[in-house]
């Protein structure tokens, strides 16, 4: 079981309200990574700070109000019945601490406070063994109870008496940071840390730690010198960083005698001051070291702008990091940021969140006026996030290549299809999006207006927006001669799919746990084969073919109706690379080539 919060509310005080009709001082639908943008000056930070320093009331992700409700009724209906039996009254002081039906947010903070003070009534009961009420024998009673007790909350997870925000590890990554260290009057002050704690922590609290950087020298020495069990989690994070940023070449820190700053060994190089190291790295160590040692905890990390001086892909990379290696399972991550290619991950992962700040502004004039902050959530599309960031249509392509897809989902199926490969094939280097490779989406007959196609004297030039590109194309009928045109100027780079759409391509076992997870039952059907549907409308064929309900399955043009949500329906369950048909198996390899050839 993880555990993260899934809403948390921050005190009035900090005049932060969530924008609705309620203007509620609760971050609701909280994930595992929370995304925060504004314009400069718009309150994220001050808020992400807030979340840090107070002492938070919140609703675990494990955590069902209704549950515990419907569970508390039915505790104190047993406990009245057993008496009633008993003939006895329930003694004043359970019936002065069963629990009340809660709301969210109990005022006492602890959902299971109540519980706690009900269970500890009951043991006293235990301890009484020479004690009697209306010839019972107390001792019984409360034996019998306990019984009653531990049965009814059998259901709930352990957690119920333990569940509390302190409990978390808090962690914060400032935007003044850095891995060479800048002395003031002795070795031993992080001026970073210090300036920060003068500035937004009281001096006496010491719950938070801050980590700039400045201290990496310190803390790998320390941990080199230590017990076994710290020399082995050095190694750990050593392989960590080669794993999951370096390509696999070994990596070693080496806090060098004299030195005043980390050396760094990567590979078969020759080992270097950390300054010689990439920004970007150095940044990465800064972000990972305090969480990596801290793996084990609960831990509310928050860290400002990751993005500095990080190449995107390994923007993506990191974030991908935070959300799959299991060892941050049990960390929730709160980040600001002013970073385009961070939101376009939460496209792509259910365990992202994005929320906007913005500082509100009374009407009128008003003097010494104390500012309030709205927040709100963002949902799947909305534009207004990119707005806050500047965002505009241009972009500048990074990567070695691009593949060129008409659409979204598309794109959504040929990364899955990716990923499926490198698992196939283990022994192949893994390349990384947006790194190594990006998608475009070209909209279908948009293609047209490209210098591949364009007869136009002037058209938009393919090689000045990006380098090498692959370029698939649905097999609508009609195209035969842009087809030549493509394959005349791209060769072997272009691919059109030998089925009608990228959804014919999903394989029949795939296509039949479709359906089912649709109708929630195994549709009665007659027997059919891929290739009835290669070049079939999609939706169409399933709603002449094998649809038994009043569902239906296509859209005007006969293709799948909501492409987004039957694409993540299909890639559910295409988990391994024989859930894929043939055709799908051969584009994957062909890319992968194509990747291939353009980063060695």
């Amino acid at each position: 079981m993880t555990h993260q919060m899934k809403s948390v509310k921050i005190p009035n005080k900090t005049h932060f309200f969530m924008k609705n009709d309620n203007r509620i001082n609760i971050i609701e639908n909280l994930s595992k990574i929370n995304i925060f943008v504004g314009e400069n000056n718009s309150g994220k930070s001050r808020l992400l700070r807030n979340v840090l320093y107070y002492r938070i009331e919140y609703e675990p992700n494990w955590f069902s109000l209704e549950k515990l409700n419907e569970t508390l009724q039915l505790l104190i209906d047993d406990i009245r019945n057993y008496y009633s039996k008993k003939g006895l009254e329930i003694h004043p002081a359970i019936s002065q601490a069963l629990p009340k039906i809660q709301s969210v947010y109990p005022e006492d903070l602890n959902y299971f406070d109540p519980i706690s003070k009900l269970k500890a009534i009951i043991e006293e009961f235990q301890n009484h063994t020479n004690q009697e009420i209306n010839g019972h024998s107390l001792s019984k009673i409360g034996t019998d109870l306990m019984k009653i007790f531990d049965n009814r909350l059998a259901e709930l997870p352990p957690e119920v008496n333990n569940e509390d925000s302190s409990l978390f590890f808090r962690i914060y990554i400032p935007v003044i940071r850095g891995l060479i260290p800048l002395y003031a009057t002795n070795e031993d002050v992080d001026i970073y840390q210090a300036r920060i704690k003068k500035d937004y922590f009281t001096e006496s609290f010491t719950s938070i730690e801050i980590f700039t950087g400045l201290g990496a020298y310190k803390i790998i020495e320390n941990y080199n010198r230590g017990d076994p069990e710290e020399r082995e989690l050095i190694k750990d994070y050593q392989q960590f960083l080669s794993y999951n940023f370096f390509n696999g070449d070994s990596v070693e820190l080496i806090p060098k005698i004299n030195s005043e700053v980390l050396w760094i060994k990567v590979g078969n190089w020759a080992e270097h001051p950390i300054y010689q190291l990439g920004d970007g790295l150095q940044t990465i160590i800064i972000a990972t070291l305090p969480l990596f040692l801290n793996r084990n905890k609960k831990v509310l990390y928050v860290i400002e702008e990751p993005e500095k001086l990080l190449h995107p892909g390994f923007q993506r990379k990191l974030l991908e990091t935070f959300i799959h290696d299991s060892r941050f399972d049990n960390c929730q991550f709160f980040i600001t940021t002013h970073s385009n290619h961070l939101l376009d991950l939460s496209l792509d992962y259910s365990e992202i969140s994005i929320f906007s700040v913005r500082k509100e502004r009374s009407k009128g004039e008003v003097k010494n006026e104390i500012p309030t902050f709205l927040i709100e959530n963002l949902s799947f599309g909305d534009r207004s996030a990119l707005e806050l960031l500047g965002v505009r249509n241009s972009s500048i392509y990074l990567s070695n290549c691009t593949i060129w897809i008409e659409g979204v989902t598309d794109r959504r199926y040929l990364r899955h299809y990716l990923e499926l490969y490198f698992d196939e094939h283990s022994d192949s280097k893994k390349y990384l999006e947006d790194i190594h490779y990006s998608f475009l989406e070209y909209g279908g007959s948009n293609i047209t207006h490209y210098s591949f196609l364009d007869n136009d004297e002037k058209p938009i030039h393919v090689e000045r927006i990006c380098g090498r590109l692959f370029l698939i194309a649905d097999h609508d009928t009609g195209k035969e001669k842009r087809f030549e045109k493509l394959k005349e100027n791209l060769g072997n780079r272009f691919y059109p799919l030998k089925c009608r759409e990228i959804e014919n391509l999903i394989s029949k076992s795939v296509l039949l746990k479709i359906i089912q997870d649709y109708e929630k039952c195994v549709p009665d059907m007659k027997p059919f084969y891929e290739s009835d549907y290669k070049n079939e409308p999609l939706g169409r064929f399933i709603n002449e073919k094998l649809n038994k309900s009043n569902r239906s399955y296509q859209d005007d043009s006969g293709t799948v109706k909501n492409k987004p949500g039957f694409c993540q329906k299909a890639i559910n369950y295409i988990k391994t690379w024989d859930d894929m048909s043939d055709e799908a198996q051969m584009i994957s390899k062909m890319l992968y080539e194509f990747i291939e050839s353009n980063n060695s």
